[in-house]
């Protein structure tokens, strides 16, 4: 889809007055990445140097800053896992994002925790569903 001369490609608005080069952006979104994407990775890359760094003993607004980034992080996957199929891949992000949020934020983690096993072992199957079944 080639940009209209309004900065618009297709739901992407890109304003002259948010860029200084908005023909560049629009070139990007529709042939690199979109912003999602280039966020994702950045903060794929962030969290991995941080995990080298052990961010987890630093203290004060460095480790604030650290807390609030992963909370982010744990916030997106868990948006993202709405909308995912359940592959063992998924699954594995799901359970990544929330163990991710263990050490800062523990109530939620708990909470998410026991709402997947709730979810999962508890609730009655919906119509059209097969039930798992329990043995002899």
């Amino acid at each position: 889809m080639l940009p209209s001369g309004t900065g618009q490609i297709g739901f992407i608005n890109i304003s002259g007055a948010a860029s200084s080069k908005p023909e560049v952006e629009a070139d990007i979104i529709e042939n690199v990445a979109t912003y999602g994407r280039q966020l994702g990775r950045r903060s794929d890359v962030l969290d991995a140097i941080l995990s080298h760094l052990n961010a987890r003993s630093w203290r004060g607004d460095a480790k604030k800053a650290v807390d609030a980034f992963e909370e982010m992080n744990a916030n997106i996957a868990a948006v993202k896992a709405r909308y995912l199929a359940p592959t063992q891949e998924n699954v594995d992000k799901l359970i990544d994002g929330n163990n991710s949020i263990m050490h800062t934020r523990p109530d939620e983690y708990e909470r998410l925790r026991n709402e997947l096993r709730r979810k999962l072992f508890d609730d009655k199957p919906t119509a059209g569903k097969k039930t798992r079944s329990k043995g002899p």
